[in-house]
């Protein structure tokens, strides 16, 4: 007999456990062990059931959710937590905080009561439920180690100018990933990173600004027509697709929000072919944890043209779909733990750049 994947639902609305109950039970490989109306009756509730998986409302009377979810981390249970969150700044605060503290990811809660919205949100859920049971309640935090340049590297301070380009995707797992990397970045780091991270829209910008508070460079949302500067990271906004095409010398940002490509935007696909295409063998190329192939024929496009490429190994991986679509094409030249991505990013822009 398969083993049943153990879900526990808490939100102070009665509707909404109910509808959530249901909407879980109807898939085969999910059990809902219990459902609780605050934080405090959440972590009681962790304790008596072990549940693999909880959803977790952020605000709640009593406890919120962040304050169940460092609750439950301190139960040391193999429990993975799902925050349920509405789509506006503050809950987008409250959201980032909760993947520092260890939350396996995040959804947003329905705009209405529309089939649509419901059968949207009931795909979501299901699959980082079943994503989040794989893990185990494996956790990929790792405390950065801020990285020194190559001799001779740090003359270039942050020029604007057309040159070497980090250009990554990533999706689920990615923020605390990204958070790892952009902090172990040197401030001098002699080129600008540009990424496409599955979020949305109000989220990117939090992400962003969180980031930008714990690292060396900095860290923001791109804006449309904005030139790429050295020592910066730029975060796609949250429904909006990014490219990099080059003017004059410079390398431009070019926002659009075009068609959703393979169920999400910003595209990792569109933003690295991008890059392919306007910085060619000077551009590292990183796809990592994430559900989905988004971003494999990007890098695909990156290696082709002569670029670095580099992908998540799969034990460091919340989720491993999007490193392994990259590596069956065949276009990935390393394949590395979390904690050597850093280091291989600076000596990619050393090779690339001399």
């Amino acid at each position: 007999m398969v083993e049943k994947i153990k879900v526990a639902v808490v939100d102070d609305s009665l509707f909404v456990r109910t509808i959530l109950s249901d909407m879980l039970s109807s898939d085969p490989e999910i059990e809902i062990v219990g459902t609780a109306k605050d934080g405090i009756d959440a972590i009681e509730l962790v304790k008596k059931t072990e549940p693999n998986v909880v959803t977790m409302d952020l605000v709640m009377p009593r406890a919120d959710g962040l304050q169940a979810l460092e609750g439950i981390s301190k139960l040391q249970k193999n429990t993975s937590v799902i925050m349920l969150s509405a789509a506006d700044r503050a809950s987008a605060d409250s959201v980032m905080k909760s993947l520092d503290l260890g939350a396996f990811d995040f959804v947003m809660k329905p705009a209405s009561t529309s089939s649509t919205d419901i059968m949207r949100v009931k795909w979501e859920i299901i699959t980082k439920i079943k994503a989040a049971f794989k893990t185990g309640g494996k956790r990929i935090v790792e405390k950065e180690h801020l990285l020194s340049l190559a001799p001779g590297k740090e003359d270039r301070k942050c020029a604007v100018r057309a040159g070497p380009v980090i250009a990554i995707g990533a999706s689920t797992g990615g923020p605390v990933a990204l958070r790892y990397i952009l902090g172990s970045m040197p401030a001098l780091l002699p080129a600008p990173i540009v990424i496409a991270q599955h979020m949305p829209k109000a989220f990117t910008e939090s992400f962003a600004e969180r980031l930008s508070k714990k690292c060396a460079i900095k860290v923001i949302e791109a804006k449309e027509g904005e030139v790429l500067t050295a020592c910066h990271a730029y975060i796609a906004p949250g429904e909006m697709h990014m490219e990099v095409i080059e003017e004059g010398g410079k390398l431009v940002v070019e926002l659009s929000p075009g068609e959703r490509l393979h169920g999400g935007r910003p595209s990792a696909d569109l933003l690295l072919s991008s890059v392919a295409d306007s910085v060619g063998k000077n551009t590292v190329g990183v796809i990592l944890t994430g559900m989905g192939s988004d971003g494999s024929k990007g890098i695909q496009r990156i290696k082709q043209a002569g670029g670095l490429t580099i992908a998540q190994d799969e034990q460091s991986s919340l989720v491993w779909s999007m490193p392994r679509a990259a590596i069956r094409l065949g276009a990935v030249d390393h394949v590395m733990p979390l904690q050597d991505i850093p280091r291989a990013i600076i000596n990619g822009i050393s090779g690339v750049g001399a």
